[in-house]
């Protein structure tokens, strides 16, 4: 969680350099670091401007700023921008920050803090969130106070969200409260309509009703549960009738009354369940490692459910422009005689000139970190006709480099500048991507929001796939047929939806064991135990776990308990037993016999799962021989 301060710009020589220290096209904002010297860059800071009736949402981007000084002003000279603000004299303001104005909103007709007095004074900038804060209860207030500025803005609201549960001393990530899903909703349905801000302005209304008779207990802790939408729906239909009356006098195109509205919401919003259930192992996986192995028999959709999952999350408009491809996703199909990684990441070709021939895969990469804050599937189709550690090096090398730095996810370079002799080759392949050369001096890494998924065929035609590989990969098997799916022309999954999987839901933001551990995840040490049990059965095997598995179970682990079912922990370690452990045992009989037999003692018949896959591992041990995890 980022650190948040509001600063309240109020007084003539504030509101002055205000509108000086802006710059024309509103992409960034200065300011002197007097307020921000405890501040890092990353961390969000909200500028609130009651004179000017606008408030910015912006994020600390640099530190260092050095102004010069010259009659009564400092100049401001960064980026191409020239700036300045006034001075006593040039020792007044030594430093400024740069702040990236990632949003800029009209303030309400009629807003003011709920409580002004934190203001009457000298007092301008206060710390909303940061750990261990003092005085919770008044950062809330101030928070709440903003979320009324910000409900468009779901992003926002998220944020926000957190901040207040984590003040609350919850330890957990919120999901959006059922009022922010229906907010959101409501502002995308009237987002082309002029009453839109009518529409918008009931929805305090409707919250404040809801917190002050019971019905939900606040407005940020609710967990998603479409049951209580039902509850809801009726009461709307009890009380807010007239109101819904005068909203229609202005438009009468829209919905007679709130509870039709609503009842629209519970439709889209139960379809999102089933959309988010249906999905749930495999974004569970996703954000334990996004490199991901679908395995199965020929024609099971395995690359179909690759660029489903990229219709579902591809919520950008602008990427949404190909009706039969998001741009989020990506097919290559790998191809026999792939044994180097040039087909995938390109070369130095020497004819008519030195050039670097850039691949698909490469612009792919690119694409991905021009949209951050979006999914992106590679599917790797067919991915074990060609040997896996030849073609796939690099990236199965750099996987292994992620980390997290500064609430950033970020790993070493894929193609590094340092690797070129001839360095004007590099600052070609940049052009040629559309990559700025600041943002990507040294060299081009993993985007964090890039996911692989290799579709696999093991027959006589293909590759068996390492040990270093299997380690590296969550693998799941698709070899379940319903001859009946498909045939409902109605019932498209290759379509953008109505309702989106969020970025949130596929993207982790863990690489290690520990930086789970160390949140309150009270069934940690039962993970923990269970792969001590493990590991008992697996000793002098070589199919013995160790720090990279352990630390892959705590993390999908984590975030399974983050919306736990009935179940939950035992549900979780099966399905990631059998991506994990299970997938790395092959051999003869004197070689996993045993192995088979001793592990069905924990993974018993409640892990059903990975017992079935024990007991038809088992059989084919009987009946050939020889036995591994793939079909």
């Amino acid at each position: 969680m980022k650190n948040i301060k509001l600063y309240d710009i109020h007084g003539s020589s504030t509101i002055e350099n205000y509108r000086s220290l802006i710059t024309p096209d509103d992409k960034y904002f200065y300011w002197d670091s007097k307020r921000f010297n405890k501040n890092s860059i990353g961390d969000i800071i909200f500028w609130v401007n009651r004179t000017e009736r606008v408030v910015l949402y912006t994020e600390i981007d640099s530190k260092d700023v050095q102004p010069s000084f010259s009659n009564g002003r400092n100049l401001i000279n960064d980026l191409g921008y020239d700036i300045s603000a006034t001075a006593q004299d040039a020792t007044q303001f030594e430093t400024f920050f740069r702040f990236k104005i990632i949003e800029k909103v009209q303030m309400p007709e009629g807003w003011n803090y709920s409580n002004l007095v934190p203001f009457n004074g000298q007092t301008m900038a206060i710390i909303l969130y940061e750990p261990n804060v003092n005085e919770p209860e008044k950062k809330i207030e101030k928070i709440e106070d903003l979320k009324s500025i910000f409900v468009t803005n779901s992003s926002v609201t998220t944020l926000l969200n957190e901040a207040i549960v984590l003040l609350n001393g919850n330890p957990k990530v919120p999901k959006k409260s059922i009022m922010d899903k229906f907010r959101d909703y409501m502002y995308t349905i009237h987002k082309n309509k002029t009453t839109s801000d009518d529409y918008m302005k009931m929805m305090p209304k409707i919250e404040k009703w809801l917190i002050d008779n019971s019905v939900v207990k606040n407005n940020y802790d609710l967990w998603y549960n479409v049951d209580l939408i039902d509850e809801i729906n009726k009461k709307l239909e009890t009380n807010f009738k007239e109101d819904w009356k005068e909203l229609n006098k202005k438009e009468s195109n829209w919905y007679s009354s709130p509870w039709n509205l609503w009842s629209k919401f519970n439709q889209m919003s139960r379809k999102s369940s089933i959309i988010s259930n249906s999905y749930k192992e495999i974004t569970l996986a996703i954000k334990t490692k996004p490199f991901i192995l679908l395995a199965g028999i020929s024609g099971t959709g395995k690359s179909r459910l690759v660029r489903t999952l990229a219709y579902k999350t591809c919520d950008k408009e602008e990427l949404r422009i190909d009706l039969k491809k998001p741009g989020n996703f990506e097919l290559i199909p790998v191809r026999p005689n792939w044994h180097d990684s040039s087909e995938l990441m390109g070369y130095v070709s020497r004819i008519n000139g030195e050039k670097y021939i850039t691949t698909s895969f490469l612009q792919f990469i690119a694409k991905a970190w021009k949209h951050t804050d979006v999914p992106f599937f590679l599917c790797l189709d067919e991915m074990n006709l060609a040997p896996v550690e030849q073609y796939f090096a690099e990236y199965l090398s750099i996987i292994e480099t992620r980390q997290v730095q500064n609430d950033e996810l970020v790993s070493d370079f894929i193609i590094s500048r340092a690797g070129f002799e001839n360095k004007a080759l590099y600052t070609q392949l940049l052009n040629d991507l559309e990559l700025s050369e600041d943002n990507f001096l040294e060299g081009i890494s993993i985007p964090h929001n890039l996911v692989v998924i290799g579709t696999v065929n093991m027959d006589e035609t293909t590759h068996s796939f390492s040990r270093k590989v299997l380690d590296r990969a969550m693998t799941f098997e698709m070899n379940n047929v319903d001859l009946t799916a498909g045939l409902d022309l109605q019932k498209n999954d290759w379509s953008y939806p109505e309702s989106f999987i969020s970025k949130d839901e596929v993207i982790g933001k863990y690489t290690s064991g520990a930086e789970v551990y160390s949140q309150t995840f009270k069934e940690k040490d039962e993970v923990i135990s269970f792969l001590g049990k493990i590991n008992i059965e697996l000793e002098g095997t070589p199919f013995k776990i160790a720090y990279r598995v352990r630390d892959e179970f705590l993390i999908y682990c984590y975030y399974a308990s983050l919306n736990p079912s009935s179940n939950w922990l035992t549900n979780a370690l099966d399905e990631i037993s059998s991506m994990k452990i299970l997938s790395r045992i092959e051999g003869d009989e004197t070689k996993t016999g045993n192995v088979l037999k001793n592990l069905q003692k924990i993974l018993h018949a409640d892990f059903k799962k990975s017992n079935a896959k024990l007991k038809e591992m088992e059989t084919r041990l009987q009946s050939n021989g020889y036995t591994s995890f793939w079909a």
